[in-house]
């Protein structure tokens, strides 16, 4: 694993909503704030979400500050940082082109209980407005849902994970930037 890839999955974490099956993926932009889908939170506005950092259930709580529904699916988290927690943030830049390989790190529903990693390549922007990122040949599951997409041409995060095409095969999957 590259260096690239490991500050990566120390900045990223799962979140949980009391009362809501399942789970997503989330990861720190600065500190005290974790980026997500708006889909994964959008019922805990007034309750806070569980945070597992680094292994650690129930490490912290957020709160939902902002939440920007469809169509960019977005969601900004403000964590209570425990005493002496500093974890990394990401970079961000949305900068993509066909091409790019990309890796990601998620909490998918089955088989990795403490995240795993997946790669694709970017097969370009769809015409949609926003328009999304369509990537090939990665498989993606429940719960990986809000994961960071890294390209490892510009060392950046260029976009989030919001969909599978197929939960069961390596079609790919579609991200928000």
């Amino acid at each position: 694993m590259s260096q690239l890839e490991n500050l990566l999955q120390q900045c990223t974490v799962k979140l949980s909503v009391r009362g809501q099956m399942g789970w997503g993926t989330g990861f720190f932009v600065a500190p005290e704030w974790i980026l997500t889908c708006a889909h994964l939170v959008k019922k805990a506005e007034v309750e806070p979400v569980q945070v597992r950092w680094q292994k650690q259930e129930n490490w912290s709580e957020a709160l939902v500050r902002y939440l920007f529904p469809n169509p960019y699916d977005l969601a900004l988290l403000q964590v209570r940082l425990p005493t002496n927690a500093d974890p990394p943030c990401v970079y961000l830049d949305e900068a993509i082109q066909s091409g790019d390989p990309l890796y990601l790190f998620g909490y998918p529903d089955q088989d990795f209980p403490n995240g795993c990693p997946v790669t694709f390549n970017c097969e370009g922007l769809t015409g949609d407005e926003p328009g999304l990122i369509k990537f090939k040949l990665g498989q993606v599951r429940p719960g990986m849902s809000g994961a960071p997409l890294l390209n490892q041409r510009t060392g950046k995060v260029c976009g989030i994970v919001k969909l599978t095409r197929d939960r069961s095969f390596d079609l790919g999957v579609g991200g928000t930037r």
